[in-house]
């Protein structure tokens, strides 16, 4: 086995510097590159909207969402991650330069950093893992040995025949190929073709069994991943190439994460790094002839000392023999994040937040960014903030459903069970947050008391009131579970869900329903704000309250649909802190934060298309029964040292700077 295989490697002298560069870098181990070993080279292409890899760096290469401090934990290599020729999306159709690009990056690298030409992986994360696809399965020279592609999408490229060109799907298969997918991957579906031609597994068992005569299927158990079975065709192989299937179960689209790299550079490694352990040996692909004019090189850039990450990266997980075999860590499928200290058993109990997306932001990467900053790098920033926090993906893969027949609920309740249980949560500090559609479902799950017994303090953000499961005319209440602590956020020009005024997909608007939630825990209104010059009004119900409750309106005046800011996450996590304050103190945050929206893109955020079908009309209400908080005698002031003035909460209507909206891929447009 080679030298570079070995997981047991020093740091990297070369680190890599700040995420967002030029792009077409080539960073290297200790003692990979010019004037050292022959070391591999991992050329690794971004997905959508991800246009200088930093996401795909974040989620495979570190703990948490801080910038990654090394890449080469696992082995010794070199790495590019290339970018398009136009600076943003991959092109993908018939003649688009950035294939030319793609094996012009390689093919510098392997000259200008002594590469091993026997070990080249290509690897590539949703449209990047298309654009993998359409390289290795065309009929194009190219430097690569080895494929690994995480949620990519198939499609027919072009080949000679008949009365010129036709598509074929992946004529060409000789090259060891691994296809990772989620099962419940709502925007490349894992079960049917879609817009492609033909699914991962299909061509997994195609290349293997078909194509180059591989013995098989061997099937075991991931090491790394929970639930996900790995099927290989790559004993006895007749051709040059195999194949394998990670077949990643209940995980949806976003399956990036550090246990995947390991498989991915594990498969790498068993194939290029020594041969199959069977009788015929896998053999390997012979360097590409000589193209008679070679395209001048890529200019590349070796990656300079950095100056030292000021970062807090996140503690490390459980060993894959002790890590909880449901939940995952790091961006995957209801993967659980920590700070650092936090998750580990044996260690401190911290608290967990449960954050659910909006409508189209299936994996939450939109709302993770908005309010932790691009890429969410200012997630655990803060040391004080130590929490775990979990970005659930719906049961469909898609939007969160609120009907009488949805799994949503079952699936969070569930989720935050086995979340308490596997990364030591305090089951006392359990939070729920959801905005636009996650906070129409908070909604549903905190008023039902089936599912919302866990969340000792709920947080809906830009988002209507469904009808319960159960309508009960009599008491005419939206929440008939209200037993937690209530903070609704909301703008009052919002023009889908208006503050005051119901709608017919809701049971009550949120101005009604903190009234109602109010009432029902015999709240009185005890603290109002609104500094000068400041748009945030506050309206607090927390005297006399029932135990464990308390109402909170945080209107934002000339705010919109788009609240999302990490202002707003300061506001929210203060509140889960301390929903009740001490003394006479108004609920202020410590430090006010400032909000400053995001772009308010229609494609996130907005309401359900359809409206949820009223369970019954509900009884036009009498003014007689209306109930009205008694009020309460204003309390003579206790004498204190005169508080210190807390500068007023400014909304900025431009965002400075934005973070950048992640579209959705151009096949999942709904």
């Amino acid at each position: 086995q080679k030298s570079w295989a070995s997981a047991a490697v020093e740091r990297a002298v070369e680190g890599i510097g700040r995420l967002s560069t030029q792009g077409n870098e080539v960073h290297c181990a200790a003692g990979c590159g010019p004037g050292g070993d022959s070391c591999p080279l991992v050329v690794a292409l971004h997905g959508n909207g991800d246009h200088r890899a930093d996401s795909m760096k974040r989620l495979l290469f570190s703990r948490g969402w801080a910038p990654p401090t090394t890449y080469f934990e696992e082995g010794r290599f070199c790495i590019t991650f290339p970018v398009a020729v136009g600076g943003g999306n991959w092109y993908e159709r018939n003649g688009s330069p950035d294939y030319d690009h793609i094996i012009q990056v390689a093919d510098s690298a392997i000259v200008q950093y002594n590469i091993d030409r026997s070990a080249v992986l290509l690897m590539g994360y949703s449209h990047g893992g298309l654009m993998a696809y359409r390289i290795m399965c065309s009929t194009m020279a190219h430097p690569f040995t080895a494929l690994a592609v995480a949620a990519g999408l198939i499609i027919g490229v072009p080949v000679e025949g008949g009365y010129g060109y036709r598509t074929a799907c992946c004529p060409r298969t000789d090259y060891h190929m691994m296809h990772a997918h989620g099962t419940e991957d709502g925007a490349i579906s894992f079960h049917t073709n879609g817009h492609g031609c033909t699914t991962g597994a299909a061509l997994v068992r195609r290349a293997g069994a078909v194509d180059n005569g591989c013995e098989g299927p061997v099937t075991r158990q991931s090491s790394y991943l929970a639930n996900t079975e790995i099927i290989a065709y790559d004993r006895n192989c007749q051709g040059k190439g195999t194949a394998t299937l990670y077949k990643m179960n209940g995980y949806a689209h976003n399956i990036m994460s550090r246990s995947l790299w390991k498989e991915i550079w594990e498969f790498f490694v068993f194939h290029t790094a020594k041969p199959a352990p069977t009788p015929a040996p896998v053999s390997k692909i012979p360097d590409p002839a000589p193209t008679p004019a070679p395209p001048p090189p890529v200019q590349l850039q070796p990656a300079t000392t950095p100056t030292p990450l000021q970062i807090t990266t996140q503690s490390p997980m459980p060993s894959p023999a002790t890590a909880p075999p449901h939940v995952e860590s790091g961006g995957t499928a209801n993967g659980v994040q920590c700070s650092p200290g936090c998750g580990l058993r044996g260690g401190a109990k911290c608290p967990l937040v449960v954050a659910l997306h909006p409508y189209r932001d299936d994996d939450g990467s939109y709302l993770r960014q908005g309010l932790f900053g691009e890429n969410g790098y200012l997630m655990f920033q803060d040391k004080s903030e130590e929490l775990c926090i979990v970005f659930p993906v719906a049961s469909n893969g898609g939007d969160w459903s609120t009907g009488r027949t949805s799994k949503d609920p079952d699936l969070i309740k569930d989720l935050t069970t086995r979340a308490i249980a596997d990364y030591n949560i305090d089951p006392d500090r359990v939070f729920l947050f959801g905005y636009g559609g996650g906070g129409r479902l908070a909604y549903r799950i905190a008023c039902d008391s089936d599912w919302g017994a866990s969340f000792s303090a709920v947080s809906a953000v830009s988002a209507d009131v469904p009808w319960p499961r159960t309508w009960n005319p009599s008491l005419q209440v939206c929440c008939p579970h209200a037993g937690f602590h209530l903070l609704t956020v909301h703008g009052t020009l919002n023009p889908y869900v208006p503050i005051d005024q119901d709608i017919s997909s809701g049971c009550k608007n949120p101005q009604d329903q903190v009234q109602e939630h109010a009432t029902v825990n015999n709240c009185h209104l005890s603290a109002m704000q609104k500094g000068g010059g400041s748009i945030l009004e506050k309206m607090s119900y927390y005297e006399g309250c029932n135990a464990k409750s308390s109402s909170h309106l945080y209107k934002v005046h000339g705010g919109g649909l788009n609240l999302l800011s990490p202002g707003l996450w300061d506001i929210v996590w203060e509140f889960f802190l301390r929903p009740i304050p001490s003394g006479t103190e108004l609920l202020v945050p410590t430090s006010e934060p400032t909000l400053a929206p995001m772009p308010d893109p229609q494609p996130v955020g907005t309401p359900e298309p359809t409206p949820e079908p009223t369970p019954e009309p509900k009884p036009a209400p009498t003014p007689a029964p209306t109930p009205t908080p008694t009020p309460a005698p204003t309390p003579a002031p206790t004498p204190a040292p005169t508080p210190v003035p807390t500068p007023a909460l400014i909304w900025h209507p431009t965002p400075a700077p934005a973070p950048v909206f992640l579209p959705r891929p151009w096949w999942n447009w709904r």
